[in-house]
């Protein structure tokens, strides 16, 4: 398994700036780290890099309408959510009850006062850091489970000897993007091969993850008969 100094070392050698022999200088270690941290906090709001949406369970507590969500949140944890996908609460009786994820103006809405039921349905996720919010309506009166499935970011690293543990091909993808912010970095031309390298690892990456995240074209086709909304029909293309 490799470690942050090695992606740092070998970024720097494919583009010419150290050779294998020599060894990684602190002031490189330094500027590399900073420069990963900051590849992979770009890569968490970018949703074609996302790499999975985890399913996750709490209990919900009776008469509270507002949650944390986080390393020390009222639900827990490793990191906020970048984002929640899907939500729904399961009663006593395993009846399943979907939860409508809107954003912060149609939560707002003065109509929603007007619901009367004892289990949510409607949420506003507010990805604060370093803990989410989670604003649900109606207030649940019993203690439900509720289910997320949700999208978090990836971890970043605090120290040259950290392990790299990350999915298959984003190693390579770090090591040439990393390559390629510190060629940027030092204002040095950046070796064709390994520009053209990191492009094809990216759409590598970007056409899997693009499949799971994105919904199957629909594509309108009209019947042979008489052409009318009502004869047309629907064919899926996959992707």
């Amino acid at each position: 398994m490799s470690i942050v100094t090695d992606i740092i070392s070998d970024a720097l050698e494919i583009t010419g700036m150290k050779s294998p022999n020599e060894d990684l200088q602190t002031a490189w270690e330094n500027v590399g780290l900073r420069r990963i941290n900051s590849i992979i906090d770009g890569w968490n709001v970018d949703k074609i890099k996302g790499y999975g949406v985890q399913e996750l369970e709490y209990s919900l507590t009776p008469s509270q309408s507002v949650y944390t969500i986080g390393p020390s949140g009222d639900f827990y944890a490793e990191q906020r959510p970048v984002k929640i996908e899907y939500a729904y609460t399961l009663d006593s009786s395993d009846v399943k009850h979907r939860i409508e994820i809107v954003d912060y103006q149609t939560f707002h809405q003065q109509d929603y006062q007007k619901v009367d039921a004892s289990y949510p349905y409607y949420m506003w996720y507010n990805p604060l850091y370093s803990d989410g919010e989670i604003n649900l309506y109606p207030t649940p009166t019993s203690g439900y489970t509720i289910h997320l499935d949700v999208y978090f970011g990836f971890l970043l690293y605090a120290g040259g000897t950290d392990n790299i543990n990350l999915p298959q091909g984003y190693e390579k993808l770090l090591t040439y993007q990393l390559a390629v912010d510190l060629c940027s970095h030092r204002g040095k031309e950046v070796p064709r091969q390994v520009y053209r390298t990191l492009k094809d690892i990216e759409q590598n990456i970007d056409a899997v993850n693009f499949s799971l995240w994105m919904p199957e074209t629909k594509i309108l086709a009209p019947s042979t008969n008489t052409v009318n909304e009502s004869n047309f029909i629907w064919m899926n293309r996959g992707i």
